[in-house]
């Protein structure tokens, strides 16, 4: 869908991106899966640390911005790794 839309907004210079979080580290999941469950999603990530919300928010910053201006159809996996194990 990103690639499409980029495809199709670009002629109106209108760039599209999304972002693919991990497991976002927030009272709501640590309510339902506790401690156990942050160490579990850690040991399939590269990069061992919990991910926050704040660690999200400057991707989501930097692709807003006219730093991303030439960046379209693109999906920016903020995942500490997760998928490359």
């Amino acid at each position: 869908m990103t690639r499409g839309l980029a495809r199709g907004l670009g002629e109106f210079n209108i760039n599209v991106n999304g972002v693919a979080p991990g497991v976002i580290t927030t009272e709501s999941a640590l309510s339902m899966g506790g401690p156990e469950m942050v160490n579990n999603i850690m040991e399939s990530q590269i990069i061992k640390k919990a991910i926050k919300p704040e660690d999200v928010t400057g991707s989501v910053v930097f692709l807003a911005s006219t730093d991303a201006d030439l960046i379209t159809g693109h999906i920016l996996a903020v995942n500490a790794g997760e998928y490359l194990l």
